[in-house]
């Protein structure tokens, strides 16, 4: 329904150039989007705080009057309790940044809903300029050269999205999920700093400096840090920081703050014992805006002696070590980690792969975009989408070993060449590069996942768990990993059908990945418990999405040739899958 109102009727939500009925258009677009459509719930959010504000009603948009207009038809919701409305504040938040990434990142008006108010605000997409646009590059559709300006406009956009997409921490820690090893050291969480910058290229810096601390931090082993992706919005919800030693185990919490003046900027800092409360140590560290580099060295260093980490040899030199001065580079890398993950969308997967090769014609130096275009190369092979296997393992293999050259401390660069190794059938190559991966970066949770991944692929599945469990500690949140799937995947093929069931379920509950390469495994799980019926349905799902996936050969890369493969196949084509032959 169009709105008889102007934009100068309305209160201040938006700029008064845009009309409420092309807000309203753009609502419709968001709300028939594959990231809000499965959502009533988001769907209702969305539709409620627009319509307030169209109204002229923001400041009735509370908590409360969310909770009771969305939420007061579930039986289990309780007015007096905020907490549904936070966390599911933080999924719309998500939901919107992935829309505005994907399906609608050629929208002309982008609605986001700020952390600390659920108010929602409008804005008209900044329009590039036509001769700053990249045409074709490496043979993949829609790639090319951008001019820097142009670029690191893109980028700011892109990571200002991540920051407005913050999470919120739910429990993730039944039984099931094997204990990752435990030692007696500290397991610190980094939490966004506040900043008095009113610009957000100054925004995109602060959060570039706690992500890069986070980086730094994972290249120990004497110390635990939480992945960037899992802690994103929890300096608005207090009770999640109190939950998180009582839910993962946190025992150090370090928050700040940045103000500037000028060039000049200051970062007070502090580190908090999680358990008792107590501040460890606080200081106020100077640095430049144009240069925070040493800011991030100086924090690292700060925590570090704070918690008197013992280094083991090469680690000191790690903490210090940059593998790009290229803040711009930087950016596009970090992107295109966002962005690969799930990786069994193709379209997402080729766009950060041109991410990744943007990240290295700005600093040919940098290994983190030849690792990328590795991963995004093998992983073709992986979902067997690619035309030609051979030529994208060559590829997979060529890129990561050039990473390896480049950054011998960039452990990114030994993970993807075991990854790709792994797929050669190179086994004891593919073993001996994602040791020296986890080596060189134990604290990293994609690491983690690509050692265990490799071992499921090198018959060794009951080894994978610990791997596996360790990444899902340090990264519990994000919902887009395929950890719980792979750890689903590690139990099919040591025959625990039920923990694999569980594992399936908890990450359809969360909204993580799933599709034809789930399905197949979900299937075989549901029919090897006794539960035709259902497995039977699991099957009419993924046939109704893609009838052509080839599950023997998805299932072959995980179970290897032999008996199991074989029982499960005959399972599957029990339950009404079609041969392919």
């Amino acid at each position: 329904m169009k709105s008889s109102q102007s934009a100068a009727d309305i209160r201040h939500g938006w700029p008064h150039d845009i009309d409420p009925d092309d807000i309203r258009v753009q609502l419709d677009r968001v709300l028939a989007s594959p990231e809000l459509s499965g959502s009533r719930r988001l769907q209702a959010f969305l539709q409620f705080v627009v319509d307030e504000s169209l109204a002229g009603r923001g400041e009735r948009i509370k908590g409360f009057t969310i909770g009771e207009a969305v939420f007061s038809g579930d039986q289990d919701f309780d007015p007096q309790a905020g907490a549904i409305v936070r966390v599911e504040a933080g999924r719309l938040r998500r939901r919107l940044a992935e829309y505005y990434m994907t399906e609608g990142r050629e929208d002309p008006i982008l609605i986001h809903v700020p952390k600390g108010t659920y108010e929602p605000e409008f804005s008209r997409r900044e329009v590039v300029p036509a001769d700053s646009t990249f045409t074709g590059s490496a043979g993949v559709a829609g790639s090319g050269n951008f001019s820097r300006p142009a670029y690191a406009g893109t980028a700011i956009l892109l990571l200002i999205i991540m920051v407005v997409a913050g999470r919120h921490l739910v429990g993730n820690g039944r039984a099931v999920i094997p204990d990752a090893v435990r030692t007696s050291s500290p397991f610190v969480v980094v939490l966004p700093f506040e900043s008095t910058f009113a610009s957000g290229v100054e925004e995109r810096l602060a959060s570039g400096l706690v992500e890069a601390i986070i980086t730094k931090l994972s290249n120990l082993s004497g110390l635990s840090v939480m992945a960037h992706a899992s802690i994103l919005g929890l300096e608005s919800d207090p009770e999640s920081v109190v939950a998180l030693n009582r839910d993962f185990g946190v025992t150090h919490i370090l928050r700040g703050s940045l103000e500037s003046e000028g060039n000049r900027v200051r970062a007070n800092v502090q580190l908090v014992d999680a358990v008792t409360s107590v501040t460890v140590w606080a200081d106020s560290l100077d640095g430049t805006l144009d240069n925070l580099l040493d800011l991030e060295d100086k924090i690292a260093g700060q925590v570090t002696t704070g918690l008197s980490v013992q280094f083991k040899p090469g680690e000191r030199d790690r903490l210090l070590h940059r593998h790009t001065s290229d803040a711009e580079a930087l950016a596009f890398y970090r992107q295109g980690l966002l962005l690969v993950i799930p990786p069994n969308d193709m379209t997402r997967v080729l766009t950060a792969r041109r991410l990744f090769q943007r990240a290295n014609e700005l600093d040919p130096e940098f290994a983190g975009g030849y690792a990328g275009q590795s991963f995004t190369h093998t992983v073709t092979v992986l979902f067997v989408s690619g035309t030609d296997p051979t030529k994208e393992l060559e590829l997979g293999v060529a890129l990561a070993k050039k990473a390896i050259d480049k950054d011998p401390d960039f452990g990114m660069g030994y993970a993807n060449l075991a990854f790709a190794h792994a797929f050669s059938g190179e086994v004891e190559k593919s073993l001996e590069y994602s040791s020296r991966a986890v080596a060189v970066q134990p604290g990293d949770a994609f690491v983690q996942f690509l050692r265990a991944v490799v071992l499921i692929l090198s018959r060794q599945p009951d080894q994978a768990f610990s791997s596996l469990s360790e990444a899902i500690r340090l990264d519990p949140v994000e919902h887009r990993t395929p950890y719980l799937n792979m750890l689903g995947i590690a139990y099919v093929a040591t025959k625990q059908y039920a923990n694999a069931l569980e594992m399936f379920e908890r990450n359809l509950e969360r909204g993580g990945p799933s599709g034809p390469h789930m399905d197949v495994f979900h299937a075989s799980a549901l029919v090897e418990l006794g539960r035709a019926r259902e497995a039977r349905q699991v099957i009419d799902k993924m046939l109704r999405s893609r009838p052509d996936f080839p599950a023997e050969a998805w299932l072959k890369f995980y179970l290897g040739p032999g008996d199991h493969l074989d029982s499960t196949m005959d399972n599957l084509y029990r339950l009404g899958l079609p041969s392919n032959e």
